[in-house]
């Protein structure tokens, strides 16, 4: 049995209901430490800030099949680079640069529709 809370829209009407467990992810995304240098996201790293440590570059896969609303963090948390690679999606960034700047980045990979992302941040 799954409980659920019930959120409110700022006017005060009854809003959605929300199971207890998803919560968190209304307020305080959970954070993912991520050692590996090749890494595929899935659907359970919707609303997480995945902190990537590598010393060394990473490759980030993002595949076809993913929740329509899907968002998820991006942090270069490590030396090593974080670079997106599309299979199966289109993501859009205005200069198709799909990596992380600098350490200590954050970006934002968000979904628009079924396998249309947008990258958001600082990229290089």
């Amino acid at each position: 049995m799954t409980d659920f809370v019930r959120t409110f829209r700022p006017n005060g009407d009854d809003g959605e209901r929300v199971p207890l467990d998803q919560v968190g992810l209304l307020a305080t995304p959970q954070i993912e430490v991520v050692s590996a240098t090749a890494y595929a996201l899935t659907k359970d790293h919707h609303g997480k800030i995945l902190d990537f440590t590598a010393a060394s570059a990473v490759t980030l896969t993002v595949p076809a099949g993913l929740p329509s609303d899907f968002i998820c963090g991006i942090s270069q948390g490590g030396a090593g680079q974080v670079t997106l690679t599309a299979s199966g999606v289109t993501i859009g960034e205005p200069d198709d640069q799909l990596s992380t700047a600098a350490q200590f980045v954050l970006l934002t990979l968000m979904a628009f529709s079924a396998d249309i992302f947008r990258l958001y941040g600082r990229t290089a």
